[in-house]
Order: structure tokens, then C-alpha cells, then sequence
């Protein structure tokens, strides 16, 4: 009697771990397929994005200098403050 439930145990464990290596199989073909969404991109970008240039009045010197968008003082009085 007590070979026969270790027989059934051991049929029972070998069930389990085909069906174990099977889902593993399973899970990494569908991993092969999924796509990680936009914002877990952490990669390098290929190019930086050179920001427009705009012709903008300095508020030190008053003077007419191309800046971008987030500029506010020519190159001169950026090196003096």
C-alpha cells in the first residue's frame, strides 16, 4: 500500500514538473513578443534635438542675440555673472 502512494506521488511529481517547463516555455514565448511601453525606454536617445533659435533682446545688455526658447542673456553676460 505504501508503494503504491509513493508510485502515485512520484507520477504525480513528474506531471508537475512537465507542466513546470512547459509554462516556462510558454512565458518566454510570450516575452519574446511583448513590447515595453514608451516611458520604461531608458535608452540613450540616437540624436540630440537642436532647440529652434530665435532672435531675443538680452536682459543685461539689450542686446539682439540668437537664444533659445529658454535663454535670457547673451553668451558675453552669461560669462560675466
Amino acid at each position: 500500500m505504501i508503494k503504491y502512494f509513493h508510485e502515485k506521488m512520484e507520477e504525480e511529481e513528474k506531471i508537475l514538473k512537465i507542466s513546470l517547463e512547459q509554462s516556462r516555455r510558454n512565458k518566454k514565448e510570450r516575452m519574446k513578443d511583448f513590447k515595453l511601453p514608451e516611458y520604461y525606454n531608458t535608452s540613450k536617445p540616437k540624436e540630440e534635438k537642436k532647440e529652434p533659435v530665435k532672435d531675443r533682446k538680452c536682459n543685461l545688455c539689450a542686446r539682439v542675440v540668437p537664444m533659445t526658447r529658454f535663454q535670457r542673456f547673451c553668451v558675453a553676460c552669461r560669462s560675466r555673472l
